[in-house]
């Protein structure tokens, strides 16, 4: 029986923080999203992915950061 969530979830982030942080999960990344992502960052998007992306098989899964390097990174944005 496959569950109801193994496709992923679509939805808009709230920057609320608790999808990225806490417990291993998955935050689906879509190609577009990355690459506006890198340059909202102004950075490569080969860049992008070394530092925020994990491949799991053939999709890709923001890095879950813990609470304090999220907080870094909102300091920059």
């Amino acid at each position: 029986m496959s569950k109801w969530y193994q496709k992923g979830l679509s939805f808009a982030c709230t920057e609320c923080g608790k999808c990225c942080t806490g417990s291993p999960g998955y935050v689906w990344v879509p190609e577009k999203e990355i690459e506006e992502m890198a340059a909202f960052l102004k950075i490569s998007v080969q860049e992008f992915r070394k530092l925020y992306i994990r491949r799991v098989g053939p999709r890709e899964s923001l890095i879950e950061k813990i609470k304090e390097e999220r907080e870094k990174v909102e300091e920059i944005g």
